[in-house]
């Protein structure tokens, strides 16, 4: 045991003094050789220092300068270093960075007068190999290379000093992901910004701000993404199924500002449990076709996406994409979004028992300046390939050129609700069916604005499937012009048809009345007092009282049918 240095050179009782013992003085020399570490100015003096043999840690107090942040001990390797941020000094011994919880990115140069991009990469090369925390001071960095990690070896964090505070700028330089993280599990980006603005060219089809491609339990959080023309903002992506799922990806409180380019906002592919919560992404895909700000794009299951908030964007919310069919999105649920000004509010596509739920929508603010024939695919619902869903929006104002305030080309047994239209500037389109959808409820609870009046049949092909529609207490009328002596009622909520003949003929016989629920009641009038109808009596399937044909010849002339299933007939009552 080493004797200490009071014990070494102590005094003895006078005048008898003790002498110190030279092996003692050795032994405690040796000591402290081998354990006090050196403390140099900065991490380049490691280079122009001869460290004694004995020594096994040398302390630094800056990178460049003392005091610059970058300070870290270092500890002597058995062997020669192979690692961009291990340092040899001059007798030719090399040293490495002590372990610890966490590290600042000063250590490695970046702003403390390094080059950012090389002083980045060693930073990102160190913490994904050694894992831990890395800490991103404030201040702008310039990168003239993509970020590329794969298969880190351990978790890591990246953490910055806030968003607006820590910047990553891309330089005019790079191809397609600013920051492209492939293989790689357990790790988290967190407050800093990417600033992907460039001067010269676009950065083209399928790039991304921030690339996530195959692994686990990650989590971007308060990250804010700034100009990322083409493919994805924050983008989750793998190609196909055969890497199977990845579970537990979050992005939360991050913020996309796309600048009105052609762009995506924040996309998860083949998750499960994937969250997107509280982010705002606002300017998106303004000049092109309608790209979403929030999507669960496909084979993604038990996703959630809560409280968005977007604004100015040609998609708000999406769930399933028309590039990618089955397998589709199962059990994803949006809840909560607020969407400002979006040509297509809401969509599902390719999905099945999925819900969406928006507090607002905005179709006022839709418009789209300067780019005029993309208002007619403005919709603030559109389902497509699904069945089962859940739609339901708290309050919607229509914007005059909407194209259909529920469009649902092929939906299968889904629901759609708005507790509040507010049908302020007014728009009479209101639903749009096609041939494949059946079994849907479409419901409005409260309406304001001007009454519907519609000029032609709200299903807009030949769909014999039932569906329901109700518009709050308005009683809706529907115009329906007699072919071969039939007409087809597919709406169960219209209670009033004003009744137009074949050709514009003055007179025509209505005969057979296709469609209808049981115990559906229906006022029949004609359209006009210069062209008579005549509701001919059990020729068809109209039963009419006192067994007698019965004639509109005025538009104040009304029959009143009802329609039972068990006769297969319409009953005057």
């Amino acid at each position: 045991m080493v004797e200490l240095a009071t014990t070494i050179w102590a005094d003895g009782p006078t005048p008898n003094p003790h002498q110190p013992d030279k092996a003692q003085i050795r032994a405690w020399g040796t000591f402290i050789e081998r354990n006090a570490a050196w403390n140099l100015l900065s991490a380049s003096e490691i280079s122009s220092n001869s460290i004694p043999d004995g020594m096994s840690f040398i302390r630094t107090a800056g990178h460049a300068t003392p005091g610059d942040g970058g300070g870290a001990l270092y500890f002597r390797l058995a062997s020669t270093g192979t690692e961009p941020w291990q340092k040899q000094s001059a007798d030719g011994a090399w040293w490495d960075i002590a372990g610890a919880p966490e590290y600042p990115a000063e250590i490695f140069g970046l702003g403390v007068g390094g080059a950012d991009t090389a002083s980045w990469e060693a930073a990102v090369d160190f913490i994904t190999t050694r894992g831990g925390i890395l800490r991103v001071p404030a201040g702008e960095f310039t990168l003239t290379n993509d970020l590329s990690i794969t298969s880190a070896a351990m978790p890591f964090k990246i953490i910055g000093a806030g968003k607006d505070v820590t910047i990553f700028k891309r330089a005019d330089a790079g191809t397609v992901a600013f920051w492209n993280i492939v293989s790689s599990s357990d790790y988290v980006i967190a407050d800093l910004t990417l600033n992907c603005q460039r001067s010269n060219v676009a950065v083209g089809t399928g790039s991304h701000a921030l690339r996530m491609d195959r692994g686990e339990n990650i989590t971007v959080h308060r990250v804010k993404v700034t100009d990322y023309t083409d493919t994805g903002i924050i983008y989750f992506d793998t190609a196909d199924a055969a890497n199977g799922l990845h579970d537990d990806i979050s992005v939360v409180e991050c913020e996309c500002d796309g600048l009105s380019n052609a762009n995506n906002g924040i996309l998860l592919n083949n998750t499960r449990r994937g969250l997107m919560a509280h982010n705002k992404v606002i300017n998106l895909g303004r000049q092109g076709a309608p790209q979403f700000a929030i999507q669960f794009k496909a084979r993604n299951v038990d996703g959630k996406s809560i409280g968005n908030w977007i604004e100015n964007c040609r998609g708000g919310v999406a769930i399933g994409s028309t590039d990618v069919a089955a397998p589709s999105n199962v059990n994803c649920h949006s809840s909560f979004e607020i969407v400002k000004g979006a040509t297509r509010a809401l969509r599902a596509t390719y999905s099945s028992f999925c819900t969406m739920h928006a507090e607002v929508i905005d179709m006022d603010e839709a418009s789209d300046a300067g780019n005029p024939t993309e208002d007619t695919d403005e919709h603030a619902v559109f389902l497509n390939q699904v069945d089962n869903c859940v739609i339901r929006i708290g309050h919607l104002r229509s914007y005059e050129d909407t194209k259909y305030v529920a469009a649902l080309p092929t939906a299968v047994g889904c629901t759609v609700v708005i507790d509040t239209w507010r049908n302020v500037p007014h728009t009479n389109k209101f639903l749009d069916l096609g041939v494949g959808a059946s079994g849907n409820v479409i419901e409005v609870k409260n309406y304001v604005g001007t009454p519907f009046d519609f000029p032609m049949d709200l299903v807009q092909n030949a769909s014999g499937s039932a569906n329901t529609f109700r518009i709050s207490s308005d009683v809706m009328s529907q115009r329906t012009t007699i072919a071969s002596d039939a007409i087809t009622i597919l709406n169960p909520a219209v209670a009033r048809y004003r009744l137009d003949t074949e050709g514009a003929a003055a007179t025509d016989n209505l005969a057979t009345i296709n469609g209808g629920t049981d115990g559906q009641v229906v006022a029949f009038t004609t359209t006009s007092d210069a062209r008579d109808v005549v509701l001919k009596h059990n020729t068809g399937n109209i039963f009419l009282k006192g067994a007698v044909d019965r004639s509109l010849g005025t538009i104040n002339d009304i029959v009143m049918l009802m329609f039972s299933s068990f006769a297969s007939k319409w009953i005057e009552i």
